[in-house]
């Protein structure tokens, strides 16, 4: 069995090349990859699961449009993943504090590894801003 990998991915060109730096310097054949993405709809109020009983039409569209966003970033990453010859599958969870839910979910599962790309930006950008990579 070989390690458990967390590659926390979002819809930035940084998520990418997390991937292709995991694949590219220390991915190992037998790891287990998961793409975690937490994404936030805190401010819809969700009922049953489906965004088809959201009785307000433009809360209904909203949802709609973010889940469309959503599938069409995770589905360009996991074809990355495949195309880096990665074992990858995918793992969003619903939050507004992405570094609480990659610890959670890491905690949860036994991860041996945790990979998180970086925007570059400098200490005091980073100290006003914050950044999941400091979590």
């Amino acid at each position: 069995m070989g390690r458990k990998v967390v590659i926390a991915v979002d819809s930035s060109s940084h998520a990418e090349r997390a991937i292709r730096w995991y694949a590219e310097e220390v991915a190992k054949p037998d790891d287990d990859v998961t793409l975690f993405h937490s994404c936030t709809f805190v401010c819809f109020p969700i009922i049953a699961g489906s965004p088809a009983n959201i009785k307000n039409e433009h809360m209904r569209k909203q949802v709609n449009e973010k889940l469309a966003q959503v599938k069409a970033m995770t589905e360009k990453l996991e074809q990355l993943a495949r195309d880096l010859n990665l074992r990858a599958t995918l793992h969003a969870r619903d939050g507004d504090d992405a570094g609480y839910n990659i610890v959670k979910f890491s905690k949860e599962n036994g991860v041996h590894l945790i990979v998180i790309g970086t925007r570059g930006n400098g200490t005091v950008r980073r100290t006003i801003l914050g950044s999941t990579s400091d979590y």
